[in-house]
């Protein structure tokens, strides 16, 4: 699971936040925390997501304070949801996937100066919430000196 910075700030956008309900197993953190702070850590849904009696978050409260960390299986949930997920539709979105930067993709020939392989590279996670983002949003992932990092395409 990538636990970087760069990945947290990727994950911190309504495009990806508005998506989350959160379940037993979903990785998030609390809002300000970012890796080497003292506060940092990464918390995973449990047996308290049951709504036990010593439940700290209600789901709104939790979705509002907090940053999800979408595992790779559920980005790629987001890309094939609400299509009947047989074996082809998963082959298929491995093939998109595989040829999302080919030089024969006709954003490529209208973005060309984009370069994910130097940009997005740390992690299959990264990757996956980049491409995502594309496909869902028509967003990729710029890293500017001066304005830092941000998403960045055709629907602002």
């Amino acid at each position: 699971m990538d636990l970087s910075k760069e990945y947290i700030k990727m994950c911190d956008c309504p495009e990806i936040q508005d998506e989350w309900e959160p379940t037993r197993g979903d990785n998030y953190i609390l809002g300000d925390a970012m890796p080497n702070n003292k506060h940092f850590a990464v918390i995973v849904l449990g047996c308290c997501w049951e709504k036990c009696s010593g439940c700290r978050y209600e789901v709104e409260d939790l979705k509002a304070e907090c940053i999800w960390l979408p595992r790779q299986d559920q980005l790629q949930e987001m890309v094939w949801k609400g299509e009947d997920v047989t074996p082809w539709v998963k082959i298929g979105l491995l093939y998109n996937f595989l040829n999302w930067k080919s030089p024969h993709r006709e954003y490529d020939k209208e973005m060309k100066h984009f370069d994910y392989i130097s940009t997005v590279k740390s992690s299959m996670e990264q990757l996956w919430l980049a491409f995502v983002m594309w496909e869902l949003h028509s967003k990729q992932w710029l890293t500017m000196e001066e304005n830092g990092s941000a998403w960045k395409g055709e629907k602002q």
